[in-house]
């Protein structure tokens, strides 16, 4: 008896596993969730030179990697806010600024904001340079103005 298969299945996995692969590194370290939000920071780095390289003219403009990363980005915006825990205040290099924990309204109002927006861009599928630009100047306003607000230099 021949088993065949087709390679659609065979790839779909391969692509589950190797996205449940890149989160690996951020859920790996449970219990410290400086880390934690570090690694988060990281994957939204990433994500963010993506796009701002294909504004730039720098890579080629690619309509699903950058959806993509504006999906990787609303994945970290949604538990980004559950990576500040009472405790972690100081410590590990952070950066979190003490606003975090006496203005905590504030903060969820800009993580809610940036959740908001990859979401928006990711459904908006941009198909062009054009396109990409606006949403991620948006996208990237919210960075911008979180970390003014939200984030202190060692």
């Amino acid at each position: 008896m021949r088993f065949r298969f087709s390679s659609v299945p065979l790839l779909s996995a391969l692509a589950l596993a190797a996205a449940g692969a890149a989160v690996l590194p951020a859920t790996a370290q449970n219990g410290d969730p400086i880390a934690e939000r570090q690694q988060v920071m990281k994957d939204v780095g990433r994500q963010s030179r993506t796009l701002n390289q294909m504004v730039k003219g720098e890579a080629p403009f690619d309509a699903a990697a950058a959806v993509a990363a504006f999906q990787a980005m609303n994945q970290d915006a949604q538990r980004f806010g559950t990576l500040f825990p009472e405790g972690s205040e100081t410590g590990g290099n952070t950066e979190a600024s003490p606003d975090i924990w006496t203005n905590r309204s504030e903060f969820q109002e800009h993580l809610d904001k940036f959740a908001a927006d990859t979401a928006a861009a990711a459904a908006a599928a941009p198909q062009d340079v054009a396109a990409l630009s606006e949403q991620f100047r948006v996208v990237g306003g919210n960075c911008r103005s979180c970390h003014e607000d939200f984030r202190v230099d060692n």
